[in-house]
C-alpha cells in the first residue's frame, strides 16, 4: 500500500491524518507486523489493540482512536507509545536508531500477550513492557501526516497457545 495524497484533503470525517484499521476489535493476544518505508520527513505507525476509532477528536486534533502504536521517523527515532482514553499520549518507551531511515525498508512488529507488550524494528526487539490499558482491539497503519510512505507484507497472527 502507498500513501499517494501529499495534500490534506477536505475533511468529512474525525481522522486527520491517514489510517488503516483491520480485524477484529476483540482480538487480543496477536502480533502485527509490517515493513515501512517512508519517503518524506515524518513518521509510519503499526498500531495494535485499537478501540474506539472515530470516537472523538483529541485535544490536538491529532489522535481519534485508543491503542498502543509503535512509530519510527525518518531521521531514526521510535517510540512506542498508547494513546489514552482522554486522547493523550503515554510514552512506554523509546530510542534511536541509527540504520533507521528514509527510503529504506525496515519491518515493524508488535506482540501483544496479556499484559505484556513487545515491540520489534528490523527482527530485533527495541522494547518490552507491561501495560494493562487495552487488552483487545484492532490492528492497523498510520501516518503523522499526508506523506509519501509505503507498507508492505502486513500480517497478523494470533498469539499461540492461546
Amino acid at each position: 500500500m502507498q500513501q499517494a495524497i501529499t495534500t490534506q484533503p477536505i475533511r468529512w470525517s474525525k481522522v486527520p491524518s491517514p489510517l488503516t484499521l483491520v480485524g477484529d476489535s476483540q482480538w487480543t493476544d496477536y502480533t502485527v507486523s509490517a515493513k515501512v518505508m517512508i519517503h518524506q520527513s515524518g513518521t509510519a505507525s503499526l498500531l495494535g489493540r485499537v478501540v474506539n476509532q472515530l470516537n472523538s477528536v483529541g485535544p490536538d486534533h491529532s489522535n481519534v482512536w485508543e491503542g498502543y502504536h509503535l512509530k519510527l521517523s525518518d531521521t531514526g527515532s521510535w517510540a512506542l507509545e498508547a494513546v489514552m482514553p482522554d486522547k493523550t499520549k503515554r510514552t512506554l518507551d523509546q530510542g534511536d536508531l541509527p540504520t533507521a531511515g528514509a527510503d529504506t525498508w525496515h519491518r515493524l512488529a508488535l506482540d501483544f500477550s496479556g499484559e505484556r507488550i513487545t515491540a520489534t524494528v528490523d527482527g530485533t526487539p527495541v522494547a518490552e513492557v507491561t501495560d494493562s490499558t487495552y487488552d483487545h482491539g484492532q490492528a492497523g497503519l498510520g501516518l503523522d501526516s499526508y506523506q509519501s510512505s509505503q507498507f508492505d507484507d502486513v500480517a497478523v497472527a494470533p498469539e499461540p497457545n492461546r
